[in-house]
């Protein structure tokens, strides 16, 4: 129900796992805030708002229609605020529990968590780059991992093209199954498109029975 023209989020909060537990999972929780605010019509209190309204603070010359403008602006930035809270852990909150806007809040969270995530980044394609299958105790387990690499690329929004998640897949392989890797290779010169990394792994699997069988 919308209330002071601001649709209550309670019904858009996030479940525990998804709640900002820190640098870990700080790149997803910040589009999923992002779009629960927006779907609330708070996401303006998160940015410098050229229409905010004057501050009305113990003003005696304000006239009614500013301060009812006013208000409504507190009101809105307290409920952004508060959806904040609903969306970290205890911990989390800590960090920006004493400032006094939603902007605040969240250049502070910017500020604390973005210069780490460079490193993190970096970590991130170091470990999908530097995979060899030989680190692993079997294909399943190599397949797994390659997936949770693949998947915190895309999390931290610097994925590849996915031509390069097939490409490293093949090249992880290629001395474990060397004909097999030679063989999708050269299909890839013979198609307009890269097999798609599922359909590798699903190739491979495949493979992997007919070895054992």
């Amino acid at each position: 129900m919308a209330k002071n023209g601001y649709i209550d989020a309670e019904a858009l909060r996030m479940s525990p796992s998804r709640r900002l537990m820190g640098e870990e999972n700080y790149a997803v929780w910040k589009k999923d805030m992002m779009t629960i605010v927006t779907a609330s019509g708070l996401d303006k209190f998160l940015v410098e708002d050229p229409t905010k309204p004057k501050e009305i603070e113990n003003d005696k010359n304000a006239t009614d229609e500013e301060v009812r403008a006013w208000r409504l602006w507190k009101m809105g930035d307290a409920k952004t605020r508060l959806e904040l809270s609903h969306n970290m852990t205890s911990g989390t909150w800590e960090l920006i529990q004493f400032e006094e806007t939603a902007l605040n809040c969240w250049t502070a969270l910017e500020t604390h968590y973005e210069w780490k995530s460079n490193s993190a980044k970096f970590k991130a394609v170091s470990d999908f780059v530097g995979m060899k299958f030989d680190h692993y105790p079997s294909l399943d387990k190599f397949i797994a991992a390659f997936r949770r690499a693949t998947e915190r690329l895309n999390d931290l929004d610097i994925a590849p093209p996915k031509d390069w998640y097939s490409f490293v897949f093949i090249s992880c392989l290629s001395n474990a199954f060397p004909t097999w890797a030679d063989h999708r290779l050269r299909q890839n010169r013979r198609a307009e498109n890269m097999p798609s990394l599922h359909a590798l792994i699903a190739d491979i699997m495949h493979e992997k029975s007919l070895r054992n069988s």
